[in-house]
């Protein structure tokens, strides 16, 4: 197995090194960039951390006591 992993990194690191030596020599700097995305990965994102959101507020309140909030779990 670390024979296989070698051989990927070694080739990892092939691809690497012309695309470093590019950068190296590239000039310096930040540029603003705005990100390509799409509206529907925004909502989706959005839908998710919310989700999220909930699930928090619900382990909150399960280990609080607060009753009915450690539903399917039963409190002992």
């Amino acid at each position: 197995m670390h024979g296989i992993m070698a051989i990927v990194y070694g080739a990892a690191v092939a691809y690497l090194v012309p695309v470093l030596r590019v950068w190296w020599t590239g000039p310096s700097g930040l540029v603003i960039a705005s990100p390509a995305n799409s509206i529907v990965l925004s909502w989706t994102l959005t839908v998710m951390a919310a989700g999220v959101l909930l699930s928090g507020v619900r382990d909150l309140c399960a280990a609080v006591g607060v009753p009915g909030s450690a539903w399917p779990w039963a409190r002992r």
